[in-house]
């Protein structure tokens, strides 16, 4: 008998890790375990699709019957409730015991809750799923007026999609500008200026403690006593990873499943890629978690061929940026601020560039404006290169960085 292939988590990272096993194993058996009775979508694509600019059925990668066709089974609208490691099981909600040899985690997240009295009102909801977004669209027909909560690209998304819908459109800030936790504050007063000249209207160092309504939301009201009446409420401020079920397991977890390079957990034959990974980053040395597309469709195939017999480790550089209002904001590499130890600003009337630093070497960029060095930027994070200090005076003064002899 061949060997038994389990991934729990049919998204972009566990449908890429089950076709790079089978490019690798031809007679293996691969089960794919689905949370969701929808299969693998561009969760990129979500926004687009909200707009209306995209059909449903454009959304779809993968189907059960084009991975069936690769001799893949698919086992969709269950998930695991518990993993015995030594007798090599999975258990699930439906019943079913699944035994395996080689597992894959690719459970990824969900987002975190918003822990503030009335958020369970109808027409408060989060950004994540497709059924998130058909319910969010669906309710956005007829409101007139949003909040939206978190920093990041979710909510960037969200002010996006509902500037489209002409929905007047509230941001509330903890901060003084957006996304604190990446950006200093003349490159996050940028962005605010931006969506402010989009029509936002932005209340800065305000926190939402009550979601006021009776079934539905009526209005919102912020650590300061100010009450603002909105008919729908979205919010992203960030995700907890899908390990719960892992308790007891003997697999060892932190923020995600912790991983080394070649994306193995801490018991041998299991793996885990994606949002739910905690993996080793060469560039800063240490493990961390990172939650976009790019990330998971790199280590799902780096995790499949791992367990197929291979031995590559996962050196991806991951990126991500989008538009709003034509000012791209993107990041590259890692935009951990706690994870470097020099920062460089570049900055000009139309672009700002923060460029993150750790032993001497770029480990990872923010860019708000323009992304015209991204390339630049990401070749050094990629060769890992060591600067000394007339290196880091070309950086800094946005010239191409050439090594010394």
């Amino acid at each position: 008998m061949g060997t038994r292939y389990l991934i729990i988590g049919a998204g972009i990272a566990g449908s890429t890790a089950a076709e790079a096993i089978r490019e690798r194993d031809k007679e293996g058996e691969i089960t794919l375990i689905s949370g969701e009775p929808e299969l693998v979508y561009s969760r990129i694509l979500l926004t687009k699709f909200f707009k209306g600019k995209l059909a449903r059925e454009k959304l779809f990668l993968k189907t059960s019957e084009s991975l069936g066709a690769k001799g893949i089974t698919v086992k969709a609208g269950v998930w695991a409730k518990s993993i015995d490691t030594s007798a090599k099981t999975a258990a699930l909600d439906n019943g079913d015991v699944l035994s395996f040899d080689k597992l894959l985690i690719a459970t990824g997240g969900q987002p975190k809750k918003w822990a503030v009295p009335g958020a369970d009102k109808k027409g408060v909801f989060h950004f994540q799923t497709l059924a998130d977004t058909e319910a969010m669209a669906q309710y956005a027909k007829s409101a007139k007026v949003a909040a939206v909560v978190g920093g990041g690209f979710v909510s960037l998304d969200l002010i996006d999609v509902l500037l489209h819908y002409k929905i007047e459109t509230h941001l509330f800030l903890r901060q003084s500008y957006y996304w604190s936790q990446l950006m200093d504050e003349e490159q996050g007063l940028r962005l605010v200026k931006k969506l402010e000249s989009l029509g936002v209207i932005v209340h800065s160092n305000q926190t939402i403690v009550e979601v006021k309504g009776n079934e539905s939301v009526s209005a919102v009201k912020t650590n300061t006593g100010l009450e603002v009446a909105v008919d729908m409420v979205g919010y992203g401020i960030g995700l907890e990873r899908n390990i719960e079920f892992l308790a007891g397991s003997g697999i060892k977890t932190n923020q995600g499943v912790v991983v080394n390079e070649y994306l193995e957990s801490s018991v041998p034959g299991i793996f885990a890629a994606g949002d739910a990974a905690e993996f080793f980053d060469a560039t800063i040395g240490k493990t961390h978690v990172l939650g976009n597309w790019d990330n998971a469709l790199g280590q799902g195939k780096i995790a499949g061929l791992n367990m197929a017999g291979e031995r590559a480790p996962y050196q991806e550089l991951t990126s991500y940026s989008m538009s709003i209002g034509g000012l791209i904001v993107a990041t590259v590499g890692n935009t951990t601020v706690s994870d470097s130890d020099e920062i460089i600003v570049r900055k000009n009337e139309n672009d700002y560039i923060k460029i993150l630093l750790a032993q001497n070497r770029v480990i990872g960029a923010a860019f708000v404006g323009g992304i015209r060095d991204l390339v630049g930027i990401k070749k050094l994070i990629a060769e890992n290169m060591k600067l000394n200090g007339k290196e880091k005076e070309q950086l800094r003064n946005s010239q191409t960085v050439i090594p010394s002899p």
